[in-house]
């Protein structure tokens, strides 16, 4: 299972990233970055892609089921909302190209349930943890 959560300080805003991977209960990747500043969508949607980067790395795409505080980015991703912000349409598609989406399983869950992913993206923000060298190209 892969739990994200982006956490934006305004909106546009200092912005913070986090993910969990498990699998039968059992963490096995913790990630938290800093983005700079960005909206909450777009770090919401950079802590999905990150994570799904990472769960891929370990698990077969068919096994892989997400969780998100993001009603919107649930509904963009399962193509219930239409996109138009053209940073976060590119997103999704290297999301895309990643996998297929149809193929994702993405779950929205209430943010009590997401605590620990909220709690990694704020402490990206607070530690200002840089982004991976191949994540940190996506923000450009």
């Amino acid at each position: 299972s892969l739990y994200t959560d982006g956490a934006s300080r305004g909106n546009p805003g200092e912005s913070g990233i986090g993910f969990i991977i498990k699998k039968d209960g059992k963490t096995f990747i913790k990630g938290c970055y800093y983005t700079g500043k960005c909206t909450n969508n777009f770090a919401e949607y950079l802590a999905f892609l990150t994570g799904l980067k990472e769960a891929l790395k370990l698990f077969e795409l068919e096994n892989i089921k997400c969780y998100s505080d993001s009603l919107l980015l649930v509904n963009q991703i399962s193509g219930k909302f239409k996109i138009k912000n053209k940073k976060i349409i590119k997103l999704c598609s290297i999301i895309s190209s990643l996998c297929d989406i149809q193929k994702i399983n993405v779950n929205y869950i209430p943010r009590d349930k997401n605590k620990e992913a909220d709690a990694l993206a704020n402490k990206g923000i607070n530690e200002k943890i840089k982004l991976p060298e191949h994540i940190n190209s996506y923000l450009s």
